[in-house]
């Protein structure tokens, strides 16, 4: 997709590890005494995204399946979680470990409140978007699940590798009905951005810390997971 909205074409890339038995604290300390010398780069943000996806859940299953090249729709706001403000429209692209993203604001958008009718809306005013951009080959994308956590950020020294940590993990699904509740989580994440360069010196890194490295993302782990539990409710 080319558009003159697309605010970030930077190609990286990116891995993330889910932490068991590390204390947010004691992940800081590892950073920080690596010897790429993390240092923190910006405040704490509450980070939110809503994902879209078909019937099929199609961005799911490519997801599962393995396939290497593929996208994934969201929209992504920050600070309080049941309103949508300042909200950017993110299409990720993705190939192997290899990712970018096209970042296009939407700023018709404001002070939104999440509920019922106004998934709707965000349903009709992505497609309208969507048209916008001549993005044709997804046309019926609908407001699967939102995801909403508190995230840590940190530079290395030499302003190459990105980390970031993400906590107090929560997310519900839109799908046969709006729910106001939230799973919560005590996953911690820890997620490496980079030039692929630095690939071999950032799994050296990451090999000594107890840890799972996770090939899904939190759309995919955390929607799975609700839409699970609903079926067994049922």
């Amino acid at each position: 997709m080319h558009s003159n909205d697309t605010k970030n074409l930077n190609i990286r890339y990116e891995r993330k590890w889910v932490l068991k038995n590390l204390t947010l604290d004691q992940i800081k300390i590892v950073l920080f005494k690596s010897n790429f010398f993390f240092k923190k780069q910006y405040e704490d943000r509450n980070v939110n995204s809503i994902y879209f996806d078909d019937f099929y859940l199609n961005s799911i299953n490519e997801n599962l399946d393995g396939i290497s090249q593929r996208k994934k729709y969201r929209l992504r706001w920050y600070g309080n979680k049941d309103t949508i403000n300042k909200v950017n429209l993110e299409i990720k692209h993705k190939k192997n470990f290899l990712s970018y993203k096209d970042i296009i604001p939407l700023r018709s958008i404001e002070k939104l409140k999440i509920n019922e009718k106004n998934i709707l809306y965000l349903n009709k005013k992505l497609k309208e978007k969507l048209l916008n951009l001549k993005v044709i080959e997804k046309k019926n994308l609908e407001a699967k699940s939102q995801i909403s956590y508190k995230r840590k950020y940190f530079i290395s020294a030499q302003n190459n590798i990105r980390a970031t940590i993400d906590f107090n993990i929560q997310s519900r699904v839109f799908n046969n009905s709006f729910r106001e509740f939230y799973y919560k989580y005590d996953d911690i994440i820890l997620e490496l951005k980079y030039d692929k360069n630095l690939d071999q010196y950032v799994k050296k890194f990451t090999s000594g810390l107890q840890s799972r490295f996770s090939k899904s993302s939190k759309y995919v782990n955390y929607t799975l997971n609700i839409s699970r539990n609903i079926s067994y409710e049922n």
